[in-house]
């Protein structure tokens, strides 16, 4: 009988340390046998591995991006571990510090800040080593600061602390001192400070390479971070130098991942962008989009988003220096000398481009990216397939900014009709449609061909939800508009109350579309002879931004890059993205031990 409760009681602690107590009960428990001793047993054997194993699944989970679940987990190993050590044991500090990065990563700085200081008043009742431990704690408190409210005066001294921490640190290899120095260099950096973070990591790199067998991947990695802080300083000659210093290194070691010598290839051609060399940038950044291109099929290399948002501005700058040679031609060339014209991953990368070009004013040039787009699209999956759908509305709005009604017309009815042709195509997306061609047919005069269609979209606003609401908003107002030029008066009131009603809804309403419907609404009440009611209409919109005797400067133009200054990085920029010894990654969660 022992043996048999002996045996029980190790597989129900390793089940425990799995999750799957309860699963094991059911399996070998028998029924109304369970000994009194076991939950004690259990407790003191199994919790300190469950929450080990909880927080090391925490981690994966931040590592493959899955951030919901990376807070419940870290959540879970906390409280496993508060119960067995207490509230204030130092071996909840590890957690506390994995909690307060995830959160501030997110930009959920209100609640990442209690639970670092919370960390840092553990570590600091007891002193001793790792220092390292109590050095990232006040590098993460004072850059949580800095992102939350700007607050520079306590994360000065919060950062002073850790450097003084990490300068009488013993230690051959000065691992913490370091560290202090690349996480000062974002602090930094972070308020503005770009020279003297540059100065920090030239520091720091010394130490790096004065470590024997020191790592060249942490090596490259520094000189990559010093060659950002030396570019946004405007030492363009020097940060050069570091992105090939740091490229020689990771060509030269067999155990750099492809993707991350891609990116360092692909910062050095943004290097030589910004320098003006674009023949060296553009064959540097189709080189690094070759090796992404190695990455499946089926999924977005890292960062893509950031590296086409970089290469279309890139593209721009060119050609206003080349005197009007299309940015998007260039783009396309750059992009495909990369992937290969036979890529499927091509269409998304064009129809980002074109948004980005689009939001930038530049519509003519999103026009030839989404028509390579959906010829792709088109190729890969067929012309009635949702994703040219999806394409052809993104050509519609591009072409209607540059008034081609036509053509608008005619993409919205190819959207229209494939959407049509899906049972199961969502009914918002195939509303979205419908409310675009029937703005389009107001605005023409066209209200034979628009009524039908306003009786179809009407019912689908009911089932809309809270993300659809500006859409909607407009959606009403053009409606509104067309009413009142026809006379229409009580129609037109009507959905402006509507529209109006939405507006009051929203968290931070649209204070100019909100002026402008109150202003319709009280010019439809006048007309139906509501005189009270179009008073107060008025004085609501006169409250809300009284009229000015004389026209308000216009604000200036944000200025175009200038000559001499290094282009952002998303991948740089992104706290969370950037790893290694000396970087920014105040917010990454700490290293399993």
């Amino acid at each position: 009988m022992a043996g048999r409760w002996t045996k029980w009681l190790v597989l129900a602690v390793a089940a425990w340390a799995t999750a799957d107590l309860v699963l094991a009960v059911g399996l070998v428990a028998p029924a109304g046998r369970i000994p009194r001793v076991l939950p004690l047993a259990i407790h003191r054997a199994g919790t300190p591995n469950v929450g080990s194993a909880l927080l090391e699944a925490a981690e994966k989970a931040s590592k493959a991006g899955r951030f919901d679940e990376e807070e419940t987990l870290a959540r879970k190993a906390l409280a496993v571990r508060e119960k067995f050590y207490g509230p204030d044991h130092r071996a909840l500090v590890r957690t506390l510090r994995f909690l307060s990065g995830s959160l501030g990563a997110r930009g959920r700085f209100d609640e990442a800040e209690p639970i670092a200081r919370r960390a840092l008043a553990i570590a600091e009742r007891d002193p001793g080593p790792p220092h390292s431990e109590r050095i990232a704690i006040l590098d993460g408190l004072a850059c949580l600061l800095i992102f939350k409210n700007g607050d520079r005066a306590e994360a000065e001294g919060l950062s002073e602390r850790a450097l003084g921490i990490a300068e009488s640190s013993p230690g051959p290899d000065r691992r913490d001192l370091i560290d202090a120095l690349g996480q000062r260099a974002t602090f930094y950096a972070a308020t503005g400070r770009v020279s003297e973070a540059a100065d920090l990591l030239e520091r720091s790199l010394a130490l790096m390479e004065a470590v024997p067998g020191s790592e060249r991947g942490e090596i490259a990695q520094i000189l990559e971070n010093l060659g950002f802080y030396r570019g946004e300083g405007g030492r363009l000659a020097e940060a050069a130098a570091s992105f090939r210093r740091a490229l020689a290194i990771r060509e030269r070691d067999p155990k750099t991942p492809k993707d991350q010598l891609a990116e360092t290839i692909i910062k050095l051609g943004f290097m030589d962008f910004a320098q003006g060399r674009f023949e060296e940038g553009e064959s540097s950044v189709a080189r690094g989009l070759a090796l992404l291109a190695a990455t499946p099929p089926g999924a977005d290399p890292p960062d893509l988003a950031g590296h086409v948002q970089s290469l279309a501005a890139m593209m721009a700058r060119r050609a206003r220096e080349s005197g009007g040679e299309s940015p998007a031609a260039r783009f396309m060339a750059v992009v495909e000398r990369g992937f290969g014209p036979g890529d499927p991953r091509l269409a998304r990368i064009f129809t980002l481009a074109a948004k980005d070009y689009r939001e930038h004013g530049f519509s003519d040039e999103s026009a030839p990216l989404l028509e390579r787009a959906l010829a792709i699209r088109v190729r890969d999956f067929g012309p009635a397939d949702l994703s040219v759908a999806e394409t052809l509305e993104a050509l519609a709005d591009t072409q209607a900014a540059r008034g081609m009604l036509p053509e608008v017309e005619g993409a919205l009815k190819r959207a229209l009709a494939i959407r049509e042709g899906h049972s199961d195509a969502r009914t918002p997306d195939l509303a979205r449609v419908l409310r675009k061609m029937v703005t389009l047919y107001m605005g023409q005069g066209r209200f034979a061909e628009a009524d039908p269609l306003v009786e179809r979209t009407m019912g689908d606003l009911e089932k809309a939800d809270g993300s659809e609401r500006p859409e909607i908003v407009r959606y009403l107002n053009a409606l509104a508009q067309a009413d009142l030029k026809r006379g229409r008066d009580a129609e037109a009131a009507s959905l402006l109350e509507r529209s109006l009603t939405l507006l009051e809804e929203a968290p931070g309403p649209d204070t100019e579309t909100l002026r402008s419907v109150l202003e319709d609404l009280g010019i439809a009440y006048f007309r139906q002879g509501r005189g009270e009611e179009g008073i107060a209409i008025h004085n609501r919109m006169v409250a809300l931004r009284p009229i000015e005797i004389a026209p308000a400067a216009s604000k200036p133009a944000e200025p175009e890059a200038k000559e001499g200054r290094f282009p952002k990085f998303p991948a740089d920029i992104e706290i969370r993205k950037v790893e290694g010894i000396g970087t920014p990654s105040a917010f990454a969660p700490p290293p399993s031990p």
